[in-house]
């Protein structure tokens, strides 16, 4: 099951078990099985008890990961890194691997929901848990974490370059709202001397943060300008402007309603 699969029944086989590559990548991140494979050969032997896991499902687990470049199987048994694998080690400049185990139990059991979502419009973590997937989070500490941890390490390969792209004019504060760590809003001061920033996010967010220094089952959508400038009417903003920059992500603009 590679890249170069063009057969129209092969490939949207290859999609539809996408789910099981999604998984193994997850668990392969958990593990830090990355941090321990590297250009010379490892051994699924000493892999699995440097893991503290079972050596024939290690195995398994490798060879699938292998078949999408995940890893390199040189000879039986042995596995070798490669610029995909090295993607989720801990030690790579940027890693991805936070981002990689953020898929939880309970996002897992919510994507799997996903024929309810389509029916009813509801979204999964309210059908599943009676509360909003942020109100569940909120109860369970580890999973709050890691989806925190996740968020940033997205956040860290993007900031620099989108606060290069924001104008701020002769703005002198600047509030980052659920700016989680914040990496964004250090990479805009650092780039904009001017500025006093504020942070805000959970407590618990901004406590770590101190002590430092898809989606519709979600309930979250992706929206248009005329639906951006709908909510932002709703809130009292007028949206004057959307930027777009180099990744996945826009900065939108927005003045206060007079």
């Amino acid at each position: 099951m590679t890249s170069s699969v063009t057969n129209p029944i092969q490939r949207i086989n290859q999609l539809y078990w996408g789910f099981a590559i999604s998984r193994a990548i997850h668990v392969a991140a958990k593990l830090g099985i990355a941090d321990h494979v590297g250009e010379a050969e490892v051994q699924i032997k000493y892999l699995a008890e440097k893991l503290s896991v079972n050596e024939d499902r290690l195995y398994r687990l490798m060879r699938l990961l292998a078949s999408y470049e995940i890893f390199q199987e040189t000879d039986k048994y042995s596995f070798i890194a490669t610029s995909l694998s090295e993607a989720i080690s801990t030690e790579a400049e940027h890693s991805v691997s936070n981002a990689a185990h953020m898929v939880t139990k309970s996002m897992w059991e919510a994507y799997g929901h996903l024929e309810h979502c389509i029916r009813t419009g509801e979204d999964a973590y309210t059908d599943l848990f009676g509360k909003g997937v942020f109100g569940y989070l909120n109860d369970q500490k580890e999973e709050n974490e890691q989806f925190a941890r996740a968020m940033d390490n997205y956040a860290e390969l993007e900031n620099p370059i989108i606060a290069e792209c924001l104008e701020v004019g002769k703005a002198k504060t600047v509030v980052d709202i659920g700016g989680g760590q914040g990496g964004f809003l250090k990479a805009l001061l650092s780039q904009n001397l001017q500025l006093n920033g504020t942070l805000f996010d959970q407590p618990h967010i901004i406590n770590h943060t101190i002590s430092e220094a898809f989606l519709m089952t979600l309930g979250g959508q992706e929206r248009d300008r005329a639906e951006f400038e709908n909510i932002f009417k709703k809130a009292g903003l007028k949206l004057s402007s959307v930027i777009e920059t180099p990744t996945v992500l826009s900065v939108l603009e927005a003045e206060i309603l007079g």
